[in-house]
Formats: structure tokens, C-alpha cells, sequence
């Protein structure tokens, strides 16, 4: 679902994810890619104070020099709910509120 009614912000370019079609997956995290670490913290805020719960996950361990792609994605990667109780209303309200957050940024 999350695929399916984020693809108008992804072919926006507003956000990026790892489309596995044709790929068997057993996702426990929906992950989203931003611009950049301001926009996904800014983004986090914004879904908290609308009661929605985003994570940040897996800071590397080695240093940025060592490991800078893990790092980029570390800095603009946000972990949107998923799990076997969301229904199609949850992540309507959940996709509606980061269509909120582009749209306020638009203004």
C-alpha cells in the first residue's frame, strides 16, 4: 500500500524507496529516503505532532571517511510504521499527513 500511495512523492523525487518488485521480501521496515538529514528531521517532527510514529534506524559503525554511503543514507532515511495490524485507513492518514508536510513546504 505504502508503494501504491507514496509513488506521486517519489516520482516528484520528494522521496525515494527500495522498490522490490520481482524480489521475494520479508520487510519488518518501510524505509523512505529525503533530500537530506534537514528535511527528514523536519518531516519526523512534523509526523510526531500528528501522532505518527517514525523512527531513525542503524547509525553505522564505523566513520563517515570509512563508510559515506552508509552514512547518506543513515542521515536521510526515515522508518515509516509498518507492521500486521496498520489497515489501508491508518496508511491513508499516515501518507495523507507527509502530503500535508510537502504541501506546507510548497506555500
Amino acid at each position: 500500500m505504502y508503494h501504491k500511495k507514496l509513488s506521486f512523492l517519489k516520482n516528484k523525487k520528494f522521496i525515494d524507496y527500495v522498490d522490490s518488485k520481482g524480489y521475494k521480501n520479508s520487510t519488518y521496515l518501510f524505509w523512505i529516503r529525503l533530500k537530506n538529514n534537514e528535511t527528514r528531521n523536519r518531516l519526523a517532527n512534523f509526523l510526531i505532532s500528528k501522532n505518527v510514529y517514525t523512527t531513525v534506524k542503524y547509525q553505522p559503525l564505523a566513520n563517515r571517511k570509512q563508510t559515506p554511503n552508509a552514512w547518506d543514507f543513515f542521515d536521510t532515511s526515515l522508518c515509516l510504521p509498518i507492521n500486521q495490524n496498520l489497515n489501508e485507513q491508518t496508511i491513508d492518514y499516515i501518507v495523507s499527513q507527509i502530503l500535508e508536510f510537502y504541501y506546507e513546504q510548497q506555500k
